[in-house]
This record gives C-alpha cells, sequence and structure tokens, in this order.
C-alpha cells in the first residue's frame, strides 16, 4: 500500500496492489527453462536422447570377413552388418528387418546361412563359406525392408584345400591311327575337393591302359606335376591295337583316380607292299632281302607262304628279313604277308611274291646301270655259284 501526502495537508492511501516486479520474474524463469529444454535437445548439457535417432535408412559392414579362408571352410571372422539411420547412429530399436548375404563378385557357392534378424541394430552372420578358391570375393547385403545395401571392401581370398583328387582335363585325340602318338596327349590336374587345383602339388602321375587291348607304346607314362598340372604332350603316349574302346586311367599316391572318358579309337591302316628285293632266293633259305612298302611300322611277323619269321629290321617304309627254307623244300612261289598291328597286307600280286628256287641264285648286283659300249665292272653276290659248268649273260649276251 502506498501512503501519498496531498497538498491539502491530507494523507491518502492507494490501496491497489503492485504486481509489476514479481511478473517480470515468473517470465524470465519461464524463458530460461524453454532455453534449458532447447539445449538439452541439441546435446550441449548431455548425450542426445535415443528418441531423436532416426529411421533405418542403410545397411553398413562393420566387421569384414576374414582376409583369406580355405575353401569349404566358415570364415573365421563373419561379417557384422549394423542398421542405421541417415546420420549414421545405429537404430537399436530395429530387431526385425531381415538381412540377406550373397556373393556378388567373385565365383563359387556361398554357403550355409545366408540369411539373419537384426537385433537391437545388429545383424551376425554365422558358418558362411566358400567353395571356389579367388582372391577377388565380395559379398552384398540386402534387406527387407529395403535399405540402402552393402558390400563388404576390400575383396577377400579363398584358397585351394588339400589334394584329394585327380582330374582329366584334355582328353587324347578321339581317333589315332595305331602306333602313332596321340596328336592330343592328356592333361591331368591335382585338385581338393571343389574342383580348385592345388598349385603346391608336385605328385607324380602315372598312366596305364585299363579298357581295351595294348599296352602303351613309347614315351614315359608317368609325369610329374608343375603347379598342379600333369601335362603329358612331351611324352609320346600311343597304342598298339586297334579298337573303338580305348580308356585310359591315371593314378598318384594318396589321391583318387581319374579316367579318360569317353572311350577313345585307334584305328589301323594296313600295311602294303611294293616291292621285294631280291624276289626270289635259294629253296634253303639264309639269304637277306628287303620289303618295300607303306604303312610297315609294328611289323611283328613276316609270311612266307606258311614259313613265318620275325623281321631283323623296320621302319615305315621297309622291313629287312632272314629268309626262312621253303616250306616244301621244292621250288615255289609264295605269298608274302606282313603283319602290323593294324592288321595284315590284303593286296595280292607280282609284288607280294617270292619265288624258292635251285641252282645259282643272284642276289645283288654292285652297279644296276652303264654305257651301251660296256666295259663296266660288276660284282655279282648270290648263291650257288660254281667255278664250272656255269655261264654269265646280260640280256642274252655273254
Amino acid at each position: 500500500m502506498n501512503i501519498k501526502h496531498s497538498n491539502t495537508g491530507h494523507m491518502s492511501q492507494d490501496r491497489r496492489p503492485s504486481y509489476a516486479p514479481a511478473r517480470t520474474t515468473s517470465r524470465l524463469a519461464l524463458l530460461l527453462a524453454v532455453a534449458l529444454v532447447a539445449l538439452a535437445g541439441v546435446g550441449l548439457f548431455g548425450p542426445r536422447s535415443a528418441n531423436a535417432v532416426g529411421p533405418a535408412t542403410k545397411l553398413v559392414v562393420t566387421t569384414q570377413p576374414s582376409a583369406s579362408t580355405v575353401a569349404g571352410v566358415a570364415f573365421a571372422t563373419q561379417p557384422v552388418v549394423s542398421i542405421q539411420d541417415s546420420a549414421g547412429l545405429l537404430v537399436t530399436t530395429d530387431s526385425s528387418t531381415v538381412v540377406t548375404v550373397s556373393l556378388s563378385t567373385g565365383t563359387g557357392t556361398l554357403s550355409t546361412t545366408l540369411t539373419a534378424t537384426a537385433s537391437a541394430g545388429v545383424v551376425t552372420f554365422a558358418g558362411l563359406k566358400i567353395d571356389l578358391a579367388g582372391t577377388n570375393k565380395v559379398l552384398t547385403f540386402t534387406s527387407t525392408p529395403v535399405l540402402t545395401s552393402a558390400t563388404t571392401t576390400p575383396a577377400f581370398a579363398i584358397t585351394a584345400a588339400a589334394a584329394s583328387q585327380l582330374v582329366v582335363t584334355t582328353q587324347p585325340s578321339p581317333s589315332t591311327v595305331v602306333g602313332v602318338p596321340f596328336a592330343q596327349q592328356p592333361i591331368v590336374k591335382i585338385e581338393d575337393a571343389f574342383g580348385n587345383v592345388v598349385t603346391a602339388a608336385t605328385n607324380t602321375v602315372t598312366v596305364s591302359l585299363t579298357t581295351g587291348t595294348g599296352p602303351l607304346l613309347a614315351g614315359s607314362v608317368t609325369k610329374t606335376a608343375v603347379a598342379g598340372v600333369a601335362d603329358f604332350s612331351g611324352n609320346g603316349l600311343a597304342i598298339n591295337s586297334t579298337g573303338t574302346d580305348k580308356v585310359l586311367t591315371f593314378t598318384a599316391t594318396g589321391l583318387a583316380n581319374a579316367m579318360t572318358s569317353p572311350a577313345f579309337a585307334i584305328t589301323g591302316i594296313l600295311p602294303v607292299i611294293t616291292a621285294l628285293t631280291p624276289a626270289f632266293g635259294p629253296i634253303g633259305g639264309g639269304n637277306t632281302i628287303t620289303i618295300t612298302g607303306t604303312n610297315l611300322t609294328g611289323t611283328s611277323q613276316v609270311a612266307f607262304g606258311t614259313a613265318v619269321v620275325a623281321p631283323a629290321t623296320i621302319s615305315a617304309t621297309s622291313v629287312t628279313v632272314v629268309m626262312p627254307p621253303s616250306s616244301t623244300s621244292a621250288v615255289q612261289t609264295v605269298e608274302v604277308v606282313v603283319t602290323t598291328p593294324a592288321g595284315s597286307n590284303t593286296i595280292t600280286g607280282a609284288a607280294n611274291d617270292y619265288t624258292y628256287t635251285t641252282g645259282p641264285t643272284i642276289i645283288a648286283l654292285s652297279v644296276v646301270t652303264g654305257p651301251a659300249s660296256g666295259a663296266t665292272p660288276v660284282t655279282i653276290t648270290g648263291t650257288g655259284f660254281t667255278s664250272t659248268g656255269m655261264t654269265l649273260t646280260f640280256g642274252g649276251t655273254p
């Protein structure tokens, strides 16, 4: 209450209450409270409230898988994915988003469990593994509901497991002439159980003919692997008998065998005789003749009628033999038959005929041409020559 003094000498009382100071104080307190609430909201006086985390927008890989793992073995470090808002804050309230992982770069099959559900915004995978080797593996994570996907980085590696098997990666030629090396020699790789080449393997691989008659001819039947590959290209593998059922088997200690597939063929080219030099000789045999022709490689025997002998020398175009005696011990002309792995010559005629004779036999002349005037020395080789009672003519001229 205010007391005022008037000019009339009387005092008066002003009974109106004064509220101005109290109202000002209340307004200041209200403004201060609002300011404190605002500052707390931006985190000035403490951590931001969980309610301030925005809605989930993206996946983020927070734990990368192991940098290198053996094929078929679960990663020692399995990937972990976080569910975050646009500001990168973990959405701890999310325990329902389902995340799926896939192999997006590199070959192979990713297994075991490819989906996982978030727990407090964190998705943890277990047992993931890849079967094929490589250094470029990348995983991609997607979700339901759809959030921005995430990938692992950097790329990680899968290495080959222990060697367990042989695999024929290059088959021999599907058809080859008997006795001739395959144009395409086989190549065998040493692999793990998942088909990865074990580049550290240096096993010795041995090949054998397991289906069809043989045996293998020419070259070496073993090969030491280099960087997990046994390449028989320089081995000259060949088979000396015909057939369409040939199968090779490859073995190496401690590894599963491998076989060629499908079966391949060995075809024959029959021998052909074009000349016998000389084409006659004594009944008692013992002289050497040369058989000229084609496809004579691998000649195993030569028959003169019913008399059979082994060849002395063999090439593709000639065979030499020491003549057997005449089977009848008499003068006769017999058919000559050469037998090779492909079979026997079937063409008959004068070129295949050999005559057993009595009396002197000329086997060879030292020269076969000369001037018409004569006077060329000639040495005649043969059998049955005598110093008396024998005459010699050249075209009827003594």
